[in-house]
C-alpha cells in the first residue's frame, strides 16, 4: 500500500496597501492585496467615515482582502445605535470589492474589548460566509491571548514597532515558529523595512510598507522572506 504524502504549501504573501496611491499591477497572481478601503472614526464630534481617496491599480484577477480601520476614542461611548451604524458603513465600504474576506484594523484598549467582541460577533452573523480577520498586537498572541474567544477566522500579529519588547518577541517567534494563541498560528505581519525572518511553509505573511510599492521593493521582499 502506498501512502500519499501531503506537501506543505509555500508561504502566502499579502501586501497591505494603506492610504496612498499604489500601482500593484506587477504582482504575481499568487500574491494577495489587502488595501485600506476606509477609516471609521468616532470622537467628540461624532462618527465620521473616510473612504479610500487614493487610486489603487491592480490586475483584475488580483484577490483582495479589504481592510477597514477603526479609530475610536476610548472616552467615546458606543451604544447599540452607533454599533449598527458602524456595521452599516463597514458593509458599504466593502461591498464594491466583492471579496469573500474582510479584515478589521483596530487598536482596541482593554476597556474597548467588550465593544470589539460585540462588533465582530455582529459582523460574523451578518457575513456568515466571509472569512473574517483582524490585525493584532503581538501581545494578544502571546501573553494576553484574549482574542481566543473572538468569532474570527484568524488574527495577524504585527511584529514591528514593538518598543522595548521587540527583541524578546522576535526571539520567541524565531525559536518557536508559533504563537500561543491559536487564532494567530500561521500568520504574521511584518514591516517591509524591518524584515527579520524567512517565512515558514504554510504560513501567511502580511507586509506593510510606509512608501508606495514598486517592482523593485516587491522583488526584494520575495527574495528576503520567501
Amino acid at each position: 500500500m502506498f501512502v500519499a504524502l501531503t506537501k506543505t504549501p509555500p508561504p502566502q504573501l499579502v501586501l497591505w496597501s494603506w492610504q496612498r496611491q499604489d500601482n500593484l499591477s506587477f504582482v504575481k497572481k499568487s500574491t494577495l492585496i489587502a488595501p485600506l478601503i476606509g477609516t471609521i472614526s468616532i470622537n467628540r464630534n461624532g462618527l465620521h467615515v473616510s473612504p479610500r481617496s487614493n487610486p489603487l491599480t491592480l490586475d483584475p484577477s488580483t484577490r483582495l482582502i479589504p481592510v477597514v480601520r477603526l479609530e475610536i476614542n476610548p472616552r467615546s461611548s458606543v451604544n447599540e445605535q452607533t454599533l449598527e451604524k458602524i456595521i452599516f458603513h463597514i458593509l458599504a465600504l466593502t461591498q464594491p470589492c466583492k471579496s469573500k474576506e474582510l479584515q478589521i484594523d483596530f487598536d482596541a484598549t482593554v476597556s474597548q474589548r467588550p465593544f470589539y467582541e460585540k462588533l465582530l460577533t455582529q459582523l460574523r452573523k451578518t457575513l456568515p460566509n466571509t472569512k473574517l480577520s483582524i490585525t493584532a498586537l503581538a501581545s494578544w498572541c502571546l501573553s494576553d491571548p484574549w482574542i481566543e474567544k473572538l468569532p474570527i477566522d484568524y488574527a495577524v500579529p504585527m511584529v514591528y514597532n514593538l518598543g522595548e519588547d521587540e527583541r524578546s518577541i522576535k526571539r520567541f517567534i524565531l525559536n518557536t515558529k508559533q504563537w500561543k494563541s491559536g487564532k494567530c498560528c500561521g500568520y504574521i505581519g511584518l514591516h517591509q523595512k524591518k524584515l527579520f525572518m524567512k517565512i515558514p511553509k504554510g504560513w501567511t505573511v502580511f507586509v506593510f510598507n510606509d512608501e508606495a510599492w514598486t517592482l523593485e521593493s516587491y522583488e526584494n521582499l520575495l527574495k528576503e522572506i520567501l
